[in-house]
């Protein structure tokens, strides 16, 4: 187990690092209109490809988790590839047809995060993380060389490119051996079974996904280019944040929908809960000291960053945090709850920033505020329904007993 978890955690450093280190860079010294343009690329591209999962991700986590049968895999390979197949016939014809090339590269890297998505719930599904491992590694190696060659040519396409395009050659020569020896016939019940569950799941998570990037298309709106790639420097370090939360998943997901964990069980353990006090405690102290060097490093570009950082961040820490607790909702099957909260939460982030986001600042205290109180409601909401559920199992097992 620990050295599963240093081997996702190592790769998903590798991966994010790559990526940190790229548009952090491309923050620093790419023209402000290339950087803003990279930056609504970077969202634009993350909400596709939430839209493009159909929750499919999720799903067979759930699933093959639950039964432990291979039809599941193999669907999971089949929708990946008919929807990237789909993309690239868009890209193709909309690029005959004169569509603008920005839409035409959200739509290669949309495409391109999704299998690569794809890619990682197959490994984690089947709990092969030394497979995970050593793909995030090949991937984190290429990006990084192709990253600086578009960071050259001062143009955001080139650098989107590189991020998420050009690395996924060699991820899928890498691993379509290992992959091809699970694909069977394409199977419809399968298929069915699976988007049944996932589709609550996809809205779910489209609908947080839209509520992330939401403040960036309000700015490119309302403000101006500086502030579009001020915003985007903080989309940049929410990365590690990201990175922390994915490498926990991949070990919980499976476990709360195997229903091996328990939240009830976790918020008991006095020790568990003493080392989450602490460590939030000490990322919070941490993020102070941050703030002031990312001043800094970017403040004369981007006056006055600090003060939107440290609130975006340290706002975001917390969702995540609360997000891991959130994943009992998979162990209750109530998936349709989580998003009906997150079209709750979307709704009065999309009002409170029409009627209030007139500046940079205010737009990221309103996002991360509503962000923060979407989690809790979900949080006490989940709660009540585990309760509920343990309550109606307790006479089911007192006159089981009895008799």
């Amino acid at each position: 187990m620990i050295r599963d978890t240093l081997r996702v955690l190592g790769s998903n450093i590798a991966v994010n690092l790559s990526s940190f280190l790229a548009l952090a860079l491309a923050g620093r010294v790419m023209p402000v209109e290339q950087f803003a343009t990279l930056s609504l690329i970077v969202s634009m591209s993350q909400l596709g490809s939430s839209a493009l999962d159909l929750g499919t991700n999720v799903g067979t986590v759930k699933k093959y988790a639950e039964k432990k049968e291979s039809r599941f895999l193999s669907t999971l390979i089949w929708l990946k590839a008919a929807v990237y197949t789909l993309c690239l016939a868009l890209v193709i014809l909309g690029y005959l047809s004169g569509v603008p090339a920005f839409w035409l590269i959200v739509i290669a890297c949309a495409a391109s995060i999704d299998l690569w998505s794809g890619a990682r719930a197959f490994d984690q599904a089947r709990m092969d993380f030394a497979s995970f491992a050593q793909a995030n590694v090949l991937f984190a190696v290429l990006r990084i060389p192709l990253a600086v060659l578009g960071i050259v040519t001062g143009n955001a396409f080139a650098v989107a490119a590189a991020l998420y395009i050009g690395p996924l050659v060699a991820i899928v020569s890498y691993k379509w051996r290992k992959t091809a020896e699970f694909v069977d016939r394409f199977d419809r019940s399968t298929a069915s079974e699976v988007l049944r569950y996932a589709m609550p799941v996809y809205i779910s998570a489209t609908l947080y996904t839209c509520a992330i990037y939401l403040p960036q298309f309000v700015i490119s709106h309302r403000l101006d280019a500086a502030a579009v790639a001020t915003f985007g420097v903080l989309l940049i370090f929410v990365g590690p944040l990201v990175l922390l939360n994915a490498s926990v998943r991949i070990h919980l997901l499976p476990l709360f929908a195997g229903n091996a964990i328990r939240r009830a069980d976790v918020i008991a353990n006095k020790r568990i809960l003493t080392l989450i006090f602490g460590g939030t405690a000490m990322a919070l102290a941490g993020l102070a000291v941050a703030s002031v060097m990312i001043e800094r490093i970017y403040g004369v570009k981007y006056p006055g960053i600090g003060l939107p950082f440290a609130i975006f961040i340290g706002f975001n820490f917390l969702c995540l945090l609360l997000g891991e607790f959130n994943l009992e909702v998979h162990r209750l099957g109530r998936i349709k709850v989580e998003a009906w909260v997150n079209a709750g939460r979307l709704a009065a982030l999309a009002i409170v920033l029409w009627l209030f986001g007139n500046d940079l600042l205010s737009i990221v205290i309103l996002s991360s505020l509503t962000m923060l109180v979407g989690e809790i409601v979900l949080f006490l909401i989940i709660g009540e329904l585990a309760r509920r559920d343990a309550a109606e199992a307790t006479p089911q097992v007192v006159g089981e007993q009895a008799s």
